[in-house]
């Protein structure tokens, strides 16, 4: 049976800018107008009316959903056939072995996880929660991952778990593995945070160009280069203010020069006087 889900958020396809301290988890959806049941295409065309989505609902569209919101809208999209109701609200327990493969490409060690479940939202929200503890970040959301399934021993990526149809074929898979005892194994993808390295590029510009600066600056070494008082020794500061003091004092202005103008006639004074 295919459902339908819809975001209580007006900016649908801001998926990151939907999560709030309200909202932690939302989950990316799909909307196909063909395999919808009658219901479910009222409630949708109602709250695109309702909110100003402004969604052609003509076509198949993707949005993302919190996990409150959900609740109401399965209950939209049971038939009222009590038969498939029962179905719906069987609990299955599921035993599986996830993995998180992360942005880098390395993979962490698995870890064997058992959840009893009734809904696609129950499950995903338990994995969010492995990979939250594994990762001991609260902040991840269901946007930052991708989230596939297969058996253990099986080859390639496997297959998304995205929506209900997934959902079922997930369950279907699972019945066959463990009738074969064989282990489901739920691969986690981390994606790359492009948006926040991005923002940390724009944050550093001011230093980067600072450092362009300084690194244009020829580094060419030059001997006639004044020293920095830092560089001088104590002794040769205090010579250096002699220095400055004894030809203040003996700058004669009838010679022009400096002098010893305590006899006559005056005796000239060197620079070779002075460093001495």
């Amino acid at each position: 049976m295919k459902k339908i889900y819809v975001n209580a958020k007006k900016q649908l396809n801001q998926l990151e800018k939907n999560r709030t301290v309200l909202v932690k988890n939302a989950f990316p959806r799909a909307f196909d107008p063909i395999t919808s049941n009658p219901k479910q295409f009222d409630f949708v065309k109602n709250k695109n009316e309702h909110f100003q989505y402004g969604y052609d609902l003509t076509k198949s569209i993707q949005f993302s959903l919190c996990t409150k919101f959900s609740t109401v809208t399965q209950s939209k999209s049971k038939h009222n056939d009590s038969e498939n109701d029962d179905d719906d609200e069987l609990e299955m327990e599921i035993d599986y072995k996830l993995v998180i493969k992360q942005a880098d490409g390395t993979a962490l060690p698995a870890k064997n996880y058992s959840v009893t479940i009734s809904e696609l939202d129950e499950f995903l929200l338990a994995i969010q929660n492995n990979i939250t503890a594994l990762l001991k970040d609260e902040e991840i959301n269901a946007n930052d991952y991708n989230v596939s399934f297969k058996s253990e021993k099986a080859q390639g990526a496997g297959t998304l778990l995205v929506d209900v149809c997934d959902f079922e074929n997930f369950k279907s898979e699972y019945i066959k593995l463990i009738a074969a005892k064989r282990t489901m194994l739920i691969l986690v993808t981390m994606k790359k945070k492009e948006k926040l390295v991005k923002r940390k590029k724009k944050e550093s510009n001011s230093d980067d160009d600072e450092i362009i600066c300084d690194e244009s600056i020829p580094k060419g070494g030059n001997s006639n280069k004044i020293p920095k008082v830092s560089d001088i020794s104590i002794i040769d500061q205090r010579i250096a203010k002699n220095v400055i003091e004894l030809r203040k004092e003996t700058w004669c202005s009838i010679h022009n020069r400096y002098c010893l103008k305590d006899r006559e006639p005056h005796a000239e004074i060197s620079n070779m006087m002075f460093s001495t």
